[in-house]
This record gives structure tokens, sequence and C-alpha cells, in this order.
């Protein structure tokens, strides 16, 4: 009797300090991703394109990144975590970082190859790290860091919002007119671009849209986001998301997420059919819609860059010398994969396809709905803008996402052996 009520006395005692630890873990957590959102949004003036120097924008990405891989790391080997992976995903995305590491030596600005590729290594460490705490910390690793990703991108959208309006006043300081509200003003944050801007709230869409249970909240706050994206005048971003949620939908088959993206479908051909009739459907399409707002004559040109430079590229985060004497405004190609091949050549859009087949894989035997979104979403945005194998959120998530589901997958199939 005396036995049973010490273990139960124990037990109580315990209990407190578990749910101590269970928290930390998630403040570590989301902490650590919140650096990493304010370190990659541009928070700061960004750096010219050209430039070489430290600036505002770069020692507080370098400084918040390094915040994050040192606590992380401290915070791993304070709780001598296992440090062994089983996955091989890790390993393909570090061939890519390698590989834009080495691409510095014939680039024509080896100082910013080299950095960016050492940023592109210190993201992937980062998503590393989030792994190993995770899988230490949490019963079910794989929802703690998607619930921690949520909470740690809407704090920072709500950050950048208040940082705005200190910065600017108002959120729509961009002064191009918006082409769905005629009216003058594009929405932007801090000092991202309305293409910034729209990227963010795009993925915040689908992270909401897929990690939130509550229907109501999940109704309202990824409505919210979309109208946002409308605000930011992000129009090939309007037709990624809904793709992405209903390729999730599809892998995962939920009710609620089939009806939410049934419904947007729904919404957007209602719409469509409106404009139709009134007219004015041709007045919300691009301009310049045959060149697809200038990209096709600036692939075309880079096409030509390509063939001089087929299996080794020009180096990483080098395009823009070659871009600019042509396009002014073009500081990338504004497409991953055009651009991974012309700064990495055949060898690095090789090691790309292999990550992204890698991703695919591990989507397809885990079902995870989040990752499904993700990669859906980076690979379909990134022909649009360079978000694959870049120093963003896009990549830095589709690490997270791939490293943490493939190890998970992993833990299971050692367990099924053990059990056989």
């Amino acid at each position: 009797m005396l036995d049973s009520y010490h273990s139960a006395g124990i037990a109580r005692d315990r209990q407190p300090s578990a749910d101590l630890d269970r928290t930390s873990s998630f403040v570590v957590t989301i902490v650590a991703i919140l650096s990493v959102v304010f370190a990659l949004f541009p928070v700061a003036a960004p750096a010219d394109a050209m430039s070489m120097a430290f600036n505002k924008s770069r020692i507080l990405e370098l400084g918040l990144l390094g915040f994050a891989a040192a606590f992380l790391t401290s915070v791993v080997f304070v709780n001598r975590c296992d440090l062994t992976f089983t996955s091989r995903v890790p390993l393909i995305a570090a061939l890519f970082c390698v590989w834009a590491l080495i691409s510095s030596i014939w680039s024509p600005n080896s100082m910013l190859s080299f950095g960016r590729a050492g940023t592109l290594i210190l993201l992937l460490y980062i998503a590393a790290l989030l792994t190993i705490h995770a899988r230490h910390s949490f019963s079910n690793p794989v929802a703690a860091v998607t619930s921690s990703t949520l909470i740690a991108m809407l704090t920072g959208l709500a950050l950048l919002f208040l940082i705005s309006f200190l910065i600017w006043d108002t959120p729509f300081k961009f002064g191009a007119s918006n082409t769905y509200t005629g009216r003058q003003g594009r929405l932007i944050l801090a000092h991202g671009g309305p293409l910034d801007t729209g990227e963010y709230m795009a993925l915040v869409t689908v992270v909401a849209a897929l990690v939130l249970r509550q229907y109501a909240a999940k109704v309202l706050i990824t409505g919210t986001l979309i109208i946002l994206i409308l605000l930011t005048d992000s129009r090939n971003l309007l037709v990624c998301v809904p793709i992405a949620l209903a390729a999730a939908w599809f892998h995962r088959g939920s009710s609620t997420l089939r009806f939410l993206v049934t419904a947007l479908f729904v919404f957007g051909i209602a719409v469509v059919l409106i404009l139709l009739v009134s007219g004015d459907l041709m007045r919300l399409l691009p301009h310049d819609l045959r060149t697809l707002n200038g990209r096709i004559p600036l692939w075309q040109f880079a096409g030509r860059t390509i063939s001089e430079h087929p299996l080794l590229g020009v180096g990483y985060y080098a395009s823009r010398y070659y871009l600019t004497a042509r396009f002014y405004w073009a500081g990338q190609t504004h497409n991953a994969y055009v651009e991974t091949l012309m700064t990495t050549g055949l060898i690095g859009l090789a090691l790309l396809l292999v990550f992204l087949a890698s991703c695919a894989k591990v989507s397809f035997q885990s079902r995870n709905a989040l990752l499904t979104g993700i990669l859906v979403l980076t690979c379909l945005a990134s022909i649009f803008s360079p978000l694959l194998m870049s120093s963003n959120l896009y990549t830095f998530l589709l690490f997270v996402m791939a490293i943490l589901v493939g190890e998970s997958l992993a833990a299971q199939r050692i367990q099924f052996q053990g059990h056989q």
C-alpha cells in the first residue's frame, strides 16, 4: 500500500517536470524557426545586388542564423542527443550545398558565391539540428515541429506588419498600382517587395491550412491570408497555393481539407465567371502575358550563357553578373530550374532533381500532408522565382520537413524490423 502510494507520489512529482521540459522544448523550436524567419525576410534594407560588402541586412541575417545554429547546437549537446541520421535526404541536400560552395571558385564574385553557399549550408545545419532536437524531446516530433512552425510563422507575420507600420506608417508603401484593386499601392512587409511578401503569405497559407485542426480557425486564417496575397498582386501564387493544397488533400484524404480546397476552387471558378460576364477579366491578366511579364526573353538570354557553361555553370548566385547587362531589373533568372542550371551547371541541376526525387519519395511513403504541400508549392512557385536551393524560407522548411519526416519513416522501419 505504501509502495503504491509512494510510486504515485513520485509520478505526481515527475509530471510537472515532464510538462516543463516539453514546454521548454516547444519554446526552443519556435525561437529557432522565428530566428530563421527574421533572418531570411528583408527586415532591414537589402544589399545592392552587385555588392560584396556587408550591410545591415546581411549582418542581421548572419547574426540571426548564427544565433539559431549556436542555440540549437548548445541544446543538442547539453541534452546529449543522438546525432546520427538514417535517412538519405540530408546527405543528398549536403551534396548540392558542397557543389554550390565549390562553384564559387570560378564565380565572377567568389566572395558572394561562397557566402551564399555558406548560408545554404547553415540552413541545412539548422534544419538537421531541429530534427535532432525534436526526435529527442517529443514523442511525435513531426507533429511538434509542424505546430511550432505554424506558431512561429504567424507570430512572424504579425511582427512584420508591426515593423511595416513603424518603418513606413503603412504596409502599402510600394507605389505600383494593384491589378486586382485598381488602386495605387501593393502590400509589402518591412523592406521586402510585393513578391517577397506574397511568397511569405503563400507559405503561411499552406502551413495554416494543413496544420490547423479547428475548422473555423482554418477558414478564417486561410481566407485572410489569401486576401493578403491578392493585395500583394502576386498572381502566380494564387494559382500555386490551391494546387499545393489540392495535392496535399488528395495525398492525405482529409474530409475537412477536401471541403476547404473544393470551396477555394468553386470560389475561384465563380470569380472567373463573374469577370467573364462583366468583361473585366482581361484587366486582371498581366499586361505582358505573352512574355510572362518579361520572363521568357530573360530565360532565352540565360540559355545562351548556359550553352557556354553547360557542365559547371557560372558560379552559385552569379547569374546577376551576366543578366544585368541586358536586363537591368534581373538580379536572377526568376526561375529556380534555369537559375540552378545557369549557376551550377548540369551537375547542380542533377543534384537538385535527385533531392526533389528523394523528397517526393519520403512524401509518398509517409503521406505527410505538410511535406507534400510545401514540396508542391515550392516546385510550382520556383517556375517564377528562384526558391529552390537558395537561402529562403521555402528551401529551409523543405529541408526541415523532408529530413524530419524521412527520419521518422526510418525509425518506423527499424522498429518494424525489430518486431519481426
